[in-house]
C-alpha cells in the first residue's frame, strides 16, 4: 500500500504559541487495501500525523479498494487515539457499507462514546 501524506496549514498561528510549528491539518490518502498486511504500518502513519497536526488529520479513503477486519480495528484505534489527543480524525470517502461496518465496530468498543462521528455525507454519495 502506498500512502500519500500532505500537510496543509490553513490557519495562520502566532509564532509565540507552542502549536505554531505544527501544521493545522494533515491529509492522508492511502491506496490499495487496508488489511492484515498494511494496517499496522498505516496505523503508525496516522499516529505520526496526529502527533504532528495541531488540530486534525483527514484520511481520504477514496483510493482504498478494500478494508478487512484488521483495517477496521486500525480505524477504530485511530479514532480512539485522536480522541485521547483531543484532535479530530476525519474520514472521507467511506461507502455506505464500510461506514456501517465502522459504526458497528465502534459500538463494540468500550470508552469511545465521547467522540463524534466525523463522516462527510457529501463525499460519500455515489
Amino acid at each position: 500500500m502506498l500512502s500519500t501524506l500532505a500537510s496543509v496549514s490553513t490557519l495562520s498561528q502566532s509564532s509565540s504559541t507552542p502549536a505554531a510549528s505544527k501544521p493545522f491539518v494533515f491529509v492522508l490518502q492511502p491506496r490499495g487495501a487496508l488489511n492484515h498486511l498494511t494496517s499496522t504500518a498505516f496505523l503508525t502513519e496516522i499516529a505520526v500525523a496526529l502527533e504532528q497536526a495541531s488540530e486534525q488529520v483527514i484520511v481520504d479513503l477514496l483510493w482504498v479498494d478494500a478494508i478487512d477486519d484488521h483495517g477496521m480495528v486500525m480505524l477504530v484505534a485511530s479514532l480512539e487515539q485522536a480522541a485521547v489527543l483531543g484532535k479530530k480524525l476525519v474520514l472521507h470517502s467511506l461507502d455506505y457499507g464500510t461506514r456501517t461496518r465502522l459504526a458497528a465496530a465502534v459500538d463494540r468498543q468500550s470508552g469511545v462514546d465521547d467522540w463524534e462521528h466525523w463522516f462527510n455525507p457529501a463525499v460519500e454519495q455515489p
